[in-house]
């Protein structure tokens, strides 16, 4: 996907996100989807209010963990527990009390958290003297051509996704292009400006502050991350793709060391 679509993208999930924080409803909530209680994973820690059904006080207060499952119902615009602990009955309602910037706090189903098994590239830039591994760009759509010559009128090669590795060396000629090969075909890049599509030596990075946009799961061994890069702030994972002309994305969340499928 080209910058600018993720650009205009991202910029229309920041709308709809402002737009939950007014009414109060998570981005997870859609009215049908909650015509019935059904299973849900926590995604992050929540407190949860004993009611008497009596006085319609707070009696007691805890914390569920996220990772956990309990059964949810959407009931007059408050959501409330029915399993576990927290089953709700006759006697005793368990409402999450929900902070009101908390998203995505839980994900419908039942969802083990996975492990990262992500990579981190082993240099930065590319050499001048050897071939390096190097991927397509992150933000491609559909198909990335790669040409034979400078002019960029020769095609040499087209590339459909950005997980299979080319070999990539600094050009002898000019600090600005790359000399590209892949499946024994030769081509060259030289990206006129910032947007362009262009070659690096990893097919995963950072989208904002903690999210990491990549074409595969943070679970996959496909994904090759910046080297040096950090992941301590990382706790979103947007795996972003199209297929048969439909965006087909999917985010996934850090739970406790491991990553969860909240869809979108």
């Amino acid at each position: 996907m080209k910058k600018s679509v993720i650009t205009v993208k991202f910029f229309s999930l920041c709308l709809v996100i402002s737009f939950l924080v007014t009414v109060g409803f998570p981005l997870t909530a859609r009215a049908d989807t909650w015509k019935t209680i059904q299973w849900i994973t926590l995604t992050e820690d929540v407190t949860v209010n004993k009611l008497n059904n009596s006085s319609h006080k707070v009696v007691g207060q805890s914390v569920a963990k996220s990772g956990k499952y309990y059964l949810l119902r959407r009931e007059k615009n408050v959501w409330v527990l029915h399993s576990g602990k927290y089953t709700t009955n006759a006697t005793y309602t368990y409402v999450v009390k929900r902070s009101p910037n908390v998203f995505h706090w839980y994900a419908h189903g039942k969802h083990p958290t996975k492990p990262a098994n992500f990579k981190f590239a082993k240099f930065s830039k590319f050499s001048t003297t050897a071939y390096r591994p190097g991927y397509a760009d992150i933000y491609m759509e559909g198909s990335q051509k790669f040409f034979s010559d400078a002019a960029h009128k020769q095609l040499a090669f087209k590339v459909t996704d950005n997980l299979h590795p080319l070999q990539v060396k600094q050009s002898a000629t000019s600090s600005k292009t790359l000399d590209v090969l892949f499946n024994g075909k030769r081509a060259q890049v030289t990206p006129k400006n910032r947007d362009s599509l262009t070659v690096k030596p990893y097919n995963s990075e950072k989208l904002d502050y903690e999210t990491v946009i990549s074409q595969v799961p943070p679970y996959s061994a496909k994904a090759v991350l910046p080297k040096n890069f950090n992941m301590k702030k990382i706790t979103w994972w947007e795996q972003d793709g199209w297929q048969d002309g439909d965006d087909v994305s999917t985010a996934y969340r850090l739970v406790h060391g491991g990553w969860v499928s909240i869809g979108y």
